[in-house]
């Protein structure tokens, strides 16, 4: 990937980082494996439709 600015740089490694986090269960309120309350947790955190 080419990045013309260290903000967007930073900002994707953030999203994957967080990513990560949430798909290894590290976040409190999803338990691991859970589809459902992960697609839920998404659309409440990036303000979309599920």
């Amino acid at each position: 990937m080419v990045f013309k600015s260290f903000h967007i740089a930073k900002i994707t490694l953030i999203g994957y980082e967080t990513m990560n986090m949430i798909c290894q269960g590290q976040v409190q309120k999803l338990a691991k494996g859970e589809i459902v309350d992960l697609v839920k947790f998404l659309a409440d955190m990036f303000g979309v439709v599920a």
